[in-house]
């Protein structure tokens, strides 16, 4: 008998994780942000080479283009939104990734997305903390570096790619040959430095290097670094956010370097999305945004070790 029928959680825990969200959605309506739903499928998909996106047929779909892709995150139309003079927004829903099964990876995941008007880094970082402590009803220790100074830890110059590799070599982790230096650089931190981060609170690592600025802007004092910043509880990666890049021809210029890196990594470009490049040149609003993984953020309030304790349904059962 097929026993993958079942879902992967239990319905205890599909419980709470329903007032996990629940408690979410109060918290943003106790701040007045307007929760917000735009489309799962786009004509124009992620440049970004560290993420695949899962490309559609939309050729009898009556939509305008014959391809597409499914969303990696709202964060295009988002931004859209907020150009058109949304004010303050959130949006939970479900976003999808190609080749991201395992234990903390899904192909379809629970994205919480939110961006906040006139908000600076450290304003951003400190409301992310205060909806983790919000969900886990207690204090947590907080503590923020860096991404430079995350790698005094492992006595790692990040510059260094013969030490990286050496490093990694040594621990037994596969490493592909041909790597630039910036995708050498993720690799070390998320298999050397990232298991590290966070075990005795929530740990918020910034200013990541300009070349891995993503849609972030460039520090105004420090041009080498970017404005951005990542979250980090018990090892594990839960949220990712920006001082939003409002300059139409630089993210122009920054998605044709990624889709330049994409096919010199073979891997296919992606669409460019015109329509957000449109509303960054129309006017976009100061601000600051920020991508939570639910999923994980929920296991770890839940104290699971794995995604498929609280999905309902597994990439392998779905």
């Amino acid at each position: 008998m097929d026993a993958h029928w079942q879902p992967s959680a239990t319905i205890d825990v599909l419980k709470q994780r329903a007032q996990l969200l629940a408690q979410t959605r109060q918290f943003f309506a106790e701040r007045d942000v307007l929760e917000v739903q735009t489309p799962i499928v786009a004509t124009a998909g992620n440049p970004d080479p560290h993420i695949d996106s899962i490309a559609v047929d939309l050729a009898h779909g009556g939509f305008d283009a014959a391809h597409g892709w499914l969303n990696t995150s709202p964060e295009f139309c988002m931004k859209r939104l907020l150009a058109a003079g949304s004010g303050d927004i959130y949006q939970l829903g479900s976003a999808f990734r190609a080749g991201e099964a395992g234990r903390w990876h899904n192909p379809e995941f629970t994205i919480l997305e939110w961006y906040r008007l006139g908000f600076d880094r450290a304003t951003l970082m400190a409301e992310v903390a205060d909806l983790v402590m919000h969900l886990a009803n207690r204090q947590l220790p907080v503590s923020q570096c860096s991404w430079a100074e995350a790698w005094d830890a492992e006595q790692l110059n990040p510059a260094d790619a013969g030490a990286l590799v050496a490093r990694l070599e040594a621990e037994q982790f596969d490493v592909p040959t041909g790597l630039a230096l910036a995708a050498l650089q993720d690799l070390a931190f998320s298999l050397l430095v990232q298991p590290k981060l966070g075990k005795n609170g929530l740990c918020f690592v910034y200013h990541y290097p300009a070349e891995q600025a993503s849609l972030a802007r460039l520090a105004s004092e420090d041009e080498s670094v970017a404005e951005r910043f990542e979250l980090f509880w018990q090892g594990v990666e839960l949220a990712n956010g920006f001082v939003e890049l409002a300059d139409s021809a630089e993210q122009a210029e920054r998605f044709a370097a990624d889709n330049q890196q994409r096919l010199q990594q073979q891997q296919p470009a992606v669409a460019v999305d015109q329509h957000l490049l449109a509303a960054l040149a129309a006017g976009f609003p100061d601000c600051a945004g920020v991508a939570v993984g639910f999923d994980r953020l929920a296991a770890l309030l839940l104290g699971k070790t794995q995604l498929a304790d609280v999905l309902s349904f597994n990439a392998s059962r779905s």
